[in-house]
This record gives C-alpha cells, structure tokens and sequence, in this order.
C-alpha cells in the first residue's frame, strides 16, 4: 500500500513536469516580457540618492576662560549660558521635530509638490523649485487646507487646469495670462509665471500636490532621518533619500540652519533676562552704595575727620578675624534676599534661576538644579503647545519645586540669621572689652561696614554682567557642520538585483502557472456557460 502512495506522487510530478514541458512556451513567453518590463522599468525610473550630512554639538567650555569666569560657572549654568552635559537624543528629537520641520516647510513652500508627468503617467519627475509655473495661496489658509491636486496642461498660448479634491474634480479653469488668480470652492489660488517657464518644451503636464503645512511636515518626518553616533559623542548624522539631489540638500542645511537659528533665539532671551535683573539689582545696590558713601562723608564732615582708619587700627586688629567672617554671613544673607526677590516676582514666574547654588548649601543647590530642569522642560513644552495637558502637568511640577525652593531658600535665611547674631554678640563682647575706644570710632566702623558690604554685592553683581554678556555672546553656531551635504554613490532604489529577481520569480514560475492551471479552468467555465 506505502508503495503505491510513493509510486503515485511520483507520477504526479511526473505529470506536473510534463505538463510544464508540453507548455514550455507559457515560460519563455512570460519571462521575456517580465525582462523586458524590468529593463524598461529599470531605464524609466528615476533613481532615488541618499544625500546625507553630518554635525556635532559644539560646547560652551570653549568660550570660558580665566579664573573669574570659572568660579562663576555654577552661576551662569544656571541661565542657561553654562558648558553643562548635553543630552545628544534630545537635541536629535528637537531637530527632527514637528515645530523646527515646519519651519523649513514654511519657508520653501514645500507644502506644494510639483511632479512632470510622462508617456501616461509612467514616468514622474520632481520639479521643485524648476516648475514653469507656480502655485500660491494667501497665508491665512495654508495652515487649514486640504490636500488637493493641480493637474497642469501647459501648452503654449493656453493652460488648462483641472482641480481635485478626495478623487473628484471639483473645478476646471483655463489660463491664457499670468499671473492669474483661480477662485476655487477651497479659495483663492495665484498661478504664475517662473523664471524656467521658457525652459521647457510645450504641451508639458504637471500635477502639483497642495496641502497644508502640518500634513506636508509629517511627511518630511518620516522622509528625513535624524540619528546620533551614541550617547557620548557630539556626532548627529542628517540623511534623506530623495529623487531630487538639489532640493534634499536645500532642506538638510535649512535643518541645520534652523536649530542653529533657535538655539541663538533661546540663548539671546534668556541673556536679556539675565542682564535684565542684574540691571536691575545693580541700579538699586547703586543706590545703597551712594547712600553709605555719603553718610561716611557727612560724619566725617560732622566731626572734621581726617584719617580715621589711622586712629581705629587697634579695634581692626582686634576685629580682624570676626569682620571677614560677619561680612561674608552678611553677603550671603544679601544674596539669599535676591534670590527670594527674583522667585516671588511675578515677571520671572517662568524664567530660569538667576543665581548660581554657590550661595547657599548643597541641599539648596539641589533644590535649584531640579527647579530649573523643569522649568525648562516646560518652556520647551510651552513652545509646541501651551495647552496640553504635559504643559499643565510641568506648572503644577513648576509651582511645587518654586514652594519647595522658597522653604530651602527660608530655612538657609534662618541659619545666616543665626550666624549674623551670634557674630554680632562677638563684636559685642569684644566692644565692651575695649570700651574706651571714642563712640566716634564705633559709629564710623558700623557706617564703613555697610559701606564695604555694599562694594562687594556691587563688584559681585558686575562680574555677573560681565561673564553673562561674554557667555551671550555667540562666536560660532551651535552645530559644527562636519560634512557638507552630498550625495551617497549608489542609489537607493531602483535595486538592480532586486528587480531582476521579481522578473524571474513572476516571469519563471508565477505567470506561467497561472496560465498553465488558469487557462483550463477559464475554458471549462466558458464551456459550461455556453451550455446553458
């Protein structure tokens, strides 16, 4: 019995193999066609390149320099003008994002694509920025159009237009003078002239794709690809694959051009922030300032004082280790009212911190680093969208770090409190041991204490102005250009293997079986249909 199974499917095959020798034809017939619709297909084809490009981060390290600028990094990292670590996948994603692509689509009006269509719609080339003729649309509902399509039959005296909306015609025009204004249901488009117009040899057909800027962005988004070395280098790799070299390498600079464009953008605000309060501060630590001059003035002149520091050197010398230590609990009891002053006012409810965590504990700095990480995760979120609810999320994250920060920034005030007072009873016990210096001498070293101390908030306060307005200056763009775009040697599409191996498949074994089994089958239900 298992033998008359083996011998019967061996003369199915049998059967089968006859059958494909008896039709032999079906296969060289159908592979020859499949050959020739390769080769043909292989020559109309336009070939898609990869153009690519390559950039690093630079690095804020490079513009600092002298010891001064290095004390005060803390500080100024803390405006967003620091060498601190970047995170090289974020600021992949923030190039290859929705808002920074929307930009370049805006721009180069990418939002119309122009294609020359030949021998029936076979062949499609892109046109860009070399169509005879352009398409326009006013500004205020290129953000909501649909997509529709322009079919162009541009001849010489006349131009005949045909539009479409979801498969339908929806309106016919005929042009015979530019620039022309076309009045469709969707509104008002312009058609004019380009500077190639007497390039190209009439009757030419163009199909130009219109839709709004948003949908043309995703495209883009998924056409350009944006990727990182790895997660410890500066490298960014930009590549597009694309039909039309020219346009593709237009749009990876803009890219490029465009995130160098908001970086300055961002860095320019948040320095004129910066130099903004440190103004501010100045003008009224200024003010103090001249106070105290002029009352050191006005006592002197009260008491015909000459050289009173000459006459007080027995109580420096005394005080000489409790002035350093008082005035710096002071100083940092100045600094911690700024801070206070700067987070309660309702001007900078969203900016950065303006004041380096130097000042005050590591806790407290801690406290800040948080407060200003996500503060600026919600600006960069405000940008996109100020109404999400990611953006509400970040202010009630914003708002809970600020109370956290203000009762750091109370508790470290309380603790300075303490030190002032207890450096205070010092002086004290030390005045009363040396009682018998004039009250002259006392008065004058309380005038010239706020004096100093006044001096050394305002030189504090100028370094800050000094190193802010040096770090705001923008000597090189952020990204370093590595490799121009240009254009990989070998295509993209078509793939000749991959061609020949679909003609081969289909035109040696599909096709013709199909017609080897179709065939029968199409004659037997014709058959049965002609007897009924």
């Amino acid at each position: 019995m298992k033998m008359q199974e083996n011998k019967s499917e061996s003369e199915q095959i049998k059967d089968v193999v006859y059958l494909c020798l008896r039709h032999w034809y079906y296969f060289v017939i159908s592979l020859a066609i499949c050959i020739i619709l390769a080769f043909v297909y292989l020559k109309i084809k336009t070939p898609v390149m990869q153009v690519t490009t390559q950039v690093s981060l630079r690095h804020d390290e490079s513009l600092m320099g002298g010891s001064s600028m290095a004390r005060s990094q803390s500080i100024l990292s803390a405006f967003g003008l620091g060498g601190g670590s970047q995170n090289i996948e974020d600021e992949s994603l923030k190039m290859g994002s929705q808002g920074y692509l929307k930009k370049v689509v805006r721009k180069y009006a990418l939002n119309f694509n122009y294609k020359q269509s030949e021998f029936l719609g076979l062949i499609k080339k892109e046109l860009y920025d070399q169509s005879p003729l352009i398409l326009s649309v006013d500004e205020t509902i290129s953000d909501t159009i649909p997509s529709i399509l322009f079919t162009l039959n541009v001849k010489k005296d006349q131009t005949s237009i045909k539009l479409k909306y979801d498969k339908k015609v929806i309106g016919k025009y005929e042009v015979s003078a530019f620039p022309s204004v076309l009045e469709t249901p969707l509104g008002a488009f312009t058609i004019s002239k380009s500077a190639y117009y007497d390039w190209y040899k009439k009757p030419i057909k163009i199909n130009v794709l219109c839709t709004n800027f948003d949908y043309m962005t995703q495209i883009y988004k998924e056409t350009i690809l944006i990727d990182f070395e790895k997660k410890s280098s500066d490298l960014i790799h930009l590549s597009m694959n694309t039909e039309n070299v020219g346009m593709a390498k237009k749009i990876l600079n803009e890219v490029i051009a465009t995130y160098n464009t908001e970086w300055e953008a961002d860095k320019n605000l948040i320095t004129d922030k910066t130099l903004a309060f440190i103004d501010d501060r100045l003008q009224l630590v200024d003010e103090e300032l001249l106070k105290a001059d002029q009352a050191i003035q006005n006592f002197k002149d009260k008491y015909t004082l000459t050289d009173i520091e000459a006459d007080v050197k027995y109580y420096f010398t005394l005080s000489g280790e409790l002035q350093p230590a008082l005035l710096e609990a002071e100083t940092e009891l100045k600094m911690v009212d700024l801070v206070v002053d700067f987070v309660k006012d309702d001007k900078n409810k969203y900016a950065l911190f303006p004041l380096g965590p130097n000042i005050a504990t590591p806790a407290m700095a801690e406290i800040i680093g948080k407060y200003n990480e996500v503060l600026a995760k919600r600006n960069e979120m405000y940008k996109s969208s100020s109404q999400s609810a990611l953006v509400k999320e970040l202010n009630d994250r914003v708002e809970s770090q600020r109370e956290t920060l203000l009762k750091s920034v109370d508790n470290v005030k309380k603790g300075l409190l303490i030190t002032v007072e207890n450096l205070k009873k010092k002086e004290s016990e030390i005045n009363n041991k040396i009682g018998k210096i004039p009250t002259i001498e006392k008065n004058y070293l309380k005038l010239k204490r706020e004096q100093e101390l006044q001096q050394t908030v305002y030189i504090f306060l100028l370094e800050m102005r000094e190193e802010a307005g040096v770090k705001g200056v923008s000597l090189l763009p952020k990204l370093n250009v590595i490799d121009e775009p240009y254009v990989v040697n070998k295509p993209v599409e078509p793939n000749r293997m991959k061609v020949l191996i679909t003609a081969l498949f289909f035109g040696g074994i599909v096709f013709p079986a199909a017609a080897i089994y179709g065939f029968p089958l199409i004659n037997n239900y014709i058959r049965k249909r002609k007897e009924k």
